[in-house]
């Protein structure tokens, strides 16, 4: 008798299911988002605009989000790209006599949360669209570099600004450090799996040696002495002789502000939806 019972009843506990699925009541779901776009760097070779075309290069994110309601939802991933300044594409004058330039690659891994402003779910006709915010910890690797007689050389390594020299106690600068991104965009789910949307975020830094510039010129003989000539011409340190002062103990960065880098993508996010399991009895 109890077989035939759960017989009848377990269709009808399929269909009380499937029903739930279709119904406004929310289920948490995990979405997978792939973000193509730019990076762009700002600091001490480019300090006077958050954002300068001039700047950006190509890059890509990928983020797995987990959905708990239509208004919260967590989010982990990373991204992968490339920063540029130059002092020879800036209007100040200072800075295009500094003549400094730097390129470095970038990755970058976080964990954080979004907030919708508006009720959303992706596969919704009543909650469509949103814009949001984000916020989270992460942590980022970079490696400034620039050319010397054709060669491609690690500005960390030449310590230009004479970190590690006999005269000094400061060390190199970690080529992995933290930071905090932040930010906002705008999403619309087009599909019962997917949506469509743009962001923009902001990486705050513990940092002034994103481009290898902070602090102050080394001393150029020191710099031949210990290092090599590439490191005194990659760092624009000037010696001092009979006729020229030179340039050791000047002030080369801006090292009271810390450098950024921001990140805008579009991004493109696929549902991955609940597995639901019918009920099951023992024979």
């Amino acid at each position: 008798m109890t077989r035939i019972f759960l017989s009848l009843l377990t269709p009808l506990l399929c269909a009380m299911t499937l029903h739930a699925q279709n119904s406004p009541r929310f289920l948490p779901y995990t979405e997978i988002t792939l973000l193509p776009g730019t990076s762009c760097y700002t600091g001490d070779l480019s300090p006077y605009s958050m954002f300068r075309p001039s700047l950006a290069k190509p890059a890509i994110g990928l983020l797995v989000k987990r959905n708990y309601n239509r208004r919260w939802n967590y989010r982990a991933g990373g991204f992968i790209g490339s920063l540029y300044g130059n002092d020879a594409l800036n209007t100040n004058v200072f800075m295009r006599t500094r003549n400094l330039a730097f390129s470095s690659p970038l990755w970058e891994g976080s964990f954080g949360f979004e907030f919708n402003f508006f009720p959303y779910e992706i596969g919704s006709e009543k909650f469509p669209a949103t814009f949001y915010v984000f916020g989270g910890i992460g942590a980022f690797g970079f490696n400034p570099k620039a050319y010397y007689e054709g060669e491609e050389m690690s500005l960390r390594n030449l310590t230009t600004e004479g970190q590690e020299l006999s005269t000094s106690e400061t060390k190199k600068y970690a080529p992995v450090q933290v930071c905090l991104p932040f930010g906002f965009g705008g999403k619309l789910s087009f599909s019962k799996r997917f949506a469509v949307g743009i962001e923009w975020g902001f990486r705050k830094l513990f940092t002034d040696h994103l481009d290898d510039v902070s602090t102050n010129y080394a001393d150029a003989r020191l710099l031949a002495k210990e290092r090599n000539q590439a490191s005194v011409s990659l760092s624009g340190s000037i010696r001092r002789t009979t006729t020229n002062p030179g340039n050791t103990g000047r002030m080369r960065g801006f090292s009271w502000n810390n450098d950024w880098y921001s990140i805008g993508a579009i991004t493109l996010s696929l549902k991955i939806p609940n597995k639901q399991k019918c009920p099951s009895y023992d024979n």
